[in-house]
């Protein structure tokens, strides 16, 4: 989609609604650099849909992984919890008379 000269390219008004965000937020985000690309045209501000779509979808990708791997850790810590449970359960079992 990114090659497409017909492109549709959003204000940070449309993003913003998009979002249901206030555009101040869209705002901060440009100056931090942590929202989706745009384009400085004139004094005019503008997103490139394709760009916002990719931000998107690499938000939602973080998103996933960033759970994933937790999950995975708990499970992880579940298992030795249990290992370890049943170790000391057959070391005192192993001292009773």
């Amino acid at each position: 989609m990114g090659d497409n000269v017909n492109e549709r390219w959003l204000s940070r008004q449309e993003l913003a609604d998009r979002y249901a965000l206030p555009v101040k937020t869209l705002a901060q985000w440009a100056s931090k650099g942590t929202g989706p690309r745009y384009a400085r045209m004139g004094r005019h501000v503008r997103y490139r849909l394709s760009d916002v779509v990719d931000w998107e979808s690499a938000r939602i990708d973080d998103l996933r992984e960033a759970t994933e791997p937790a999950a995975a850790t708990r499970h992880a810590f579940e298992q030795l919890a249990h290992t370890a449970s049943q170790d000391a359960n057959e070391d005192s079992l192993g001292n009773v008379p």
